[in-house]
């Protein structure tokens, strides 16, 4: 790879000659980590041109540079930043600390959202916590697609899109997988977006003001809570049992709260994979339309139901244009590519259309023709089946290890959907302590307290899809390791 041209800082106000002023700034790049051990400087020819100097001024500072241990000379690489600097190198320099600390006007501190990102794949490391197997992912075929995806957009390259809604090859076959698959009519709205979370962030500013209340499910999706609170309305939990969310829970809280939105995974609610009964939803549906909450309704992973017959979404039944529906390819798909959809009435795409110029411009045109054409060839398909029975049998290979290694601690249902299995605990076990424990074994999950707004309950979130039968048999023993060394260190 070609290297970039190095630059230097401007040398106005510094009266000390040329060559040490270049020797100076060459030391505080390096001190300041900007120039690291081993890499390559210009030459000297080189960098005279660029700072419009003699090239005996710039010889004249690389000798002052070496004279004090900055630089080397190494064979077949020219001149490179010294691989054993000197001790001073080593003390952060005053200027950068400065700048670090003080930025001239306040900034406000962000808290962890409470659903932490994934953890970065180590190896050794089993993760009980992740949406994909990369060594599943049809990375060949999404490779054709987008190359040639990139060529027959040439034409178009120079220009932005015309639509902020997505590109319309997606847009039609999403609606027509939507259609066939969900029950969702063609003629509502949908706009394309960076996964579903860009999606709900865009549908929180547009429909929401600071001050109004939403409710959403407890234990649910901590980090979708995270955009509703950047808006400043306040959330109100509202319980999950074996039915799904309590409908005459939130009820209640209607009866004394002017509630806006309700947040909810229906189909596979997040995190306990518990679904909404036939009952409940037509419930939900006629409280909305009632007091006109919006329901928001993120269907996150559709696709993946194993036992029982597929179920349709809220938004398939809305007959008062009370639900506003989110989905995403980067569940099915892969996580890297983000690409989510909203569906709902036109005049709420249109706002929506309208924010993300502010925020995204036009998207990715060529990833959305690419994904079009995956779907419209039908590898996105073949995909979801494929997955769907490889997923069963993991999720059930990780049941049949928990009830073998941890059947007296942890208590579960193997979830009819979903890539998790969700678990209470034994009150008398410290859950947070277990998952440190179980790190220290090379396993790695999520305790349920993450997905809490209130009163956490002793539990735990396990992700079956991303590890293979016997890496999953494995992750469970080191799992029931780390609980015997809590309880032998308690």
């Amino acid at each position: 790879m070609r290297p970039w041209l190095l630059t230097l800082a401007p040398f106005e106000g510094d009266a000390r000659p040329r060559f040490l002023q270049i020797a100076h700034a060459v030391a505080r790049d390096i001190q300041s980590g900007r120039l690291r051990p081993g890499d390559k400087l210009p030459g000297t020819r080189t960098l005279a041109k660029e700072l419009n100097l003699h090239r005996n001024t710039v010889a004249a500072a690389y000798d002052e540079l070496r004279s004090e241990g900055w630089i080397e000379a190494s064979r077949g690489k020219g001149t490179i930043v010294s691989r054993d600097l000197p001790e001073v190198a080593a003390r952060p320099p005053r200027v950068q600390a400065s700048h670090d600390a003080r930025v001239g006007y306040p900034l406000e501190r962000f808290a962890s959202p409470a659903d932490a990102p994934w953890p970065e794949p180590r190896s050794g490391v089993l993760a009980l916590a992740g949406i994909a197997d990369g060594r599943l992912l049809p990375m060949t075929e999404f490779a054709r697609a987008y190359r040639r995806a990139a060529l027959s957009l040439q034409a178009t390259a120079g220009h932005y899109p015309s639509s902020s809604l997505g590109h319309p090859r997606l847009i039609r076959a999403l609606k027509e997988m939507l259609a066939t698959t969900r029950g969702i009519s063609r003629e509502r709205g949908l706009i394309v977006t960076r996964g579903s979370q860009m999606g709900l962030f865009l549908l929180v500013e547009y429909l929401l003001r600071p001050g109004d209340v939403v409710a959403v499910e407890n234990p649910g999706y901590a980090f979708g809570w995270e955009a509703f609170r950047r808006k400043g309305v306040r959330l109100v939990p509202v319980p999950i049992d074996g039915g799904g969310l309590r409908i005459d829970a939130l009820r209640e809280i209607v009866r004394h709260n002017a509630i806006r939105a309700v947040f909810t995974t229906p189909n596979v609610q997040y995190p306990t994979t518990v679904t909404l009964t036939p009952g409940r939803r037509r419930e939900l549906l006629a409280l909305a339309a009632e007091h006109r909450i919006v329901v928001v309704e993120d269907d996150f992973v559709h696709e993946y139901r194993y036992d029982g017959r597929p179920v349709l979404p809220l938004a398939a039944q809305d007959r008062d244009g009370v639900v506003i529906y989110l989905g995403s390819l980067s569940k099915v798909f892969m996580p890297g590519p983000r690409l989510g959809y909203v569906v709902a009435p036109t005049p709420v795409i249109e706002g929506l259309a309208w924010l993300r110029e502010l925020v995204d411009v036009c998207g990715d045109p060529i990833l959305e023709v690419a994904m079009a054409e995956l779907v419209a060839e039908g590898v996105l398909q073949r995909h979801v089946w494929r997955m769907r029975k490889i997923f069963e049998e993991r999720r059930d290979a990780l049941a049949q290890a928990m009830r073998s290694e941890l059947g007296g601690v942890v208590r579960f249902r193997p979830p009819a959907g979903g890539p998790t299995v969700w678990c209470e605990v034994d009150v008398d076990i410290d859950v947070a302590g277990w998952v440190e424990r179980a790190k220290a074994r090379g396993v790695w999950f999520n305790s349920g307290s993450r997905f809490f707004l209130h009163e956490a309950r002793p539990s735990l979130s396990l992700s079956f899809v991303s590890l293979a039968p016997s890496e999953l048999r494995e992750a469970v023993r080191r799992m029931a390791r780390g609980l015997a060394d809590l309880r032998s260190r308690k």
